[in-house]
């Protein structure tokens, strides 16, 4: 494998920006590649992300990784840890207002992110999964910058915050110290050893 080089499987800008600057401090380019992947439709983030990053390998036939995300709402009408990794397809990340809207007399406020990593060389895989809690807003706060991953950052307020994350963002504050991210992980990981067993890290 050529270590100064890396293709992330995304058709996500602001995934790929993220993804990116991180992977610059250890002197490896990241070469986007979009590719039309049919994702499982199931609530659980690391199999729909083991599933993608297998299709993708096949499809290049070259070492990548895949990023997904799942969003989960502990509180949603009728439906608990909703909508999982189900928010595009929902629309929900398209249209905040709507969802605050549903929410709007909900009290439980509580939600998390669920981010998961997985890189795959058609022998080695691994996956990085983080989860990231806070509140939903009550209202849209912030501009979303263009490294933005979702609408969903103008409504999510991380744990030990009173702003959103689209507000942090915009302000250029420096990122919430709760915040954990599971594409540093695998920049850590791939800069310290490329060849280890398959193995599932949580955090």
């Amino acid at each position: 494998m050529n270590r100064e080089n890396i293709i992330f499987i995304t058709g996500n800008y602001g995934k790929y920006a993220s993804a990116k600057e991180k992977f610059a401090s250890i002197g490896v380019t990241v070469e986007q590649i979009d590719l039309d992947i049919e994702e499982l439709a199931v609530s659980d983030v690391q199999e729909v992300s083991l599933d993608k990053a297998k299709k993708a390998y096949t499809a290049i036939n070259q070492p990548c990784f895949v990023e997904d995300s799942g969003f989960y709402i502990d509180a949603y009408p009728g439906k608990t840890n909703y909508p999982g990794t189900l928010v595009k397809r929902t629309g929900i990340s398209q249209n905040v207002e709507k969802l605050l809207e549903i929410m709007k007399d909900i009290p439980n406020r509580n939600c998390h992110f669920l981010s998961c990593v997985t890189f795959y060389d058609g022998k080695v895989l691994h996956q990085f999964i983080t989860k990231n809690s806070g509140t939903l807003s009550y209202e849209v706060r912030g501009e979303l910058k263009k490294e933005a991953k979702s609408r969903l950052f103008q409504v999510f307020i991380p744990q030990g915050s009173t702003k959103t994350l689209a507000e942090i963002q915009s302000e250029g504050a420096k990122k919430n110290k709760t915040s954990k991210s599971s594409m540093q992980d695998f920049v850590n990981w791939y800069n310290d050893n490329l060849s280890v067993k398959c193995k599932i890290k949580i955090k």
